[in-house]
């Protein structure tokens, strides 16, 4: 049960508590699934726009390109931008229905369901598109007017002393560039949480993030350490668990009393459909720290087997995939449900507002206190 807030850096730590729901873990590996697929589809077609084939690209990444060095054509660039950005924003629709039924378990209802929190995401989501847009949209014009400012500069004398007349007002432009582009990072982290905890549009978005960058950027930092600590060792047991759990499937399954070695070229079979990347060599020693190297690597070649074997592998697959999912929304759930804590607390400080409080609790202490204020004018 969750305890009363402190409104303060104490909160922060529960939400490993509050992450592991499998509610939240629920959405979170459907919106983390939708937005793989999103992002390999178009990365996909970024690659072959660019020159590549698709069975070469099949042959390197299966499912999920991962194109690090790879070069793109304009409209591969194009592409593989649109796929990130896409992804970042079914990312961030699922945070926010995570946020949903955070909020709703942290004012009691525990029964809130998924279908709920993922209409409510659809229907009030949309100020997680339009509030960075809005603020990249200034900045884009920021940038227009630089350019026009340099392409002045090129009219022989006049230019030159407009352009100097006008350095000072571009540099102020410039600092103001590095602000705006601060308050779409405080935007995309708190957006859910505004729209979870109350009924904002895209100015209310606006505003809480510009406020918390302007008023309590120090708190939000703090508080960001502590939840990225806290999700870093709370993820960490789960991911060891999960890869313990395959582990032990593993070594039973492998034993020559059962499976045998059936099960090894059903594992290598699932394995090679794991992409290649060089990311995975770097996070080789976090991987091998949480003992789950052996089961996320790739094979090269595919193993000859019997199509009984081949078709079980693939589903075995499919399984690693989605053990993959649920160990990332784990993670996904706790950074979700701490930005909530973290947005609560701010605006308890912030503003003096507890948007745990029922309103019909302030409706009913309020008149209380305003009568017994008259009741105390009349003594006097």
């Amino acid at each position: 049960m969750w305890h009363k807030p402190t409104y303060s850096f104490k909160d922060i730590p529960r939400a490993m508590k509050l992450g592991f729901s499998a509610k939240k873990i629920w959405v979170g590996m459907l919106g983390m699934m939708l937005a793989a697929f999103f992002y390999g589809v178009f990365t996909y077609l970024a690659l072959i726009v660019s020159g590549a084939y698709f069975n070469q690209i099949w042959r390197i990444w299966h499912f999920i390109p991962i194109p690090i060095g790879e070069s793109f054509n304009t409209l591969g660039y194009i592409l593989f931008i649109s796929g990130i950005v896409g992804g970042i924003i079914i990312l961030l629709y699922t945070q926010l229905a995570i946020a949903k039924i955070t909020f709703e378990q942290l004012k009691g209802n525990e029964f809130y369901e998924v279908n709920a929190a993922l209409s409510y995401a659809i229907k009030k989501g949309s100020p997680l598109i339009f509030s960075p847009f809005t603020i990249l949209l200034i900045i884009i014009l920021l940038l227009i007017g630089g350019i026009i400012l340099g392409l002045i500069a090129r009219i022989p004398i006049l230019g030159k002393i407009i352009f100097v007349l006008m350095a000072p007002f571009s540099f102020f432009a410039a600092m103001f560039i590095i602000y705006l582009f601060l308050g779409i990072i405080t935007t995309l982290f708190f957006a859910p949480s505004v729209l979870s905890s109350q009924d904002a549009d895209t100015f209310d978005v606006l505003f809480e993030s510009f406020s918390i960058l302007n008023e309590e950027v120090h708190r939000f930092i703090f508080y960001e350490i502590i939840l990225d600590i806290s999700a870093f060792i709370a993820s960490s047991i789960f991911i060891w668990a999960v890869g313990r759990s395959i582990w032990i499937m593993e070594k039973v399954f492998s034993l020559n009393i059962s499976f045998g070695k059936g099960f090894n070229d059903i594992e290598k079979i699932a394995l090679y459909y794991f992409p290649q990347s060089p990311i995975f060599a770097k996070l080789d020693w976090l991987l091998s720290f949480l003992k789950v190297d052996s089961i996320i690597y790739n094979v090269p070649e595919m193993v000859h087997v019997s199509k009984e074997l081949y078709f079980t592998g693939v589903f075995f697959a499919v399984f690693l995939y989605i053990a993959f999912f649920m160990a990332l929304s784990y993670l996904y759930s706790v950074l979700s449900s701490g930005r909530l804590l973290e947005y609560l607390a701010i605006a308890k400080h912030k503003d003096g507002i507890e948007y745990l409080k029922d309103e019909e609790d302030v409706e009913v202490i309020t008149p209380k206190k305003e009568q017994e204020g008259e009741s105390k004018e009349d003594r006097d």
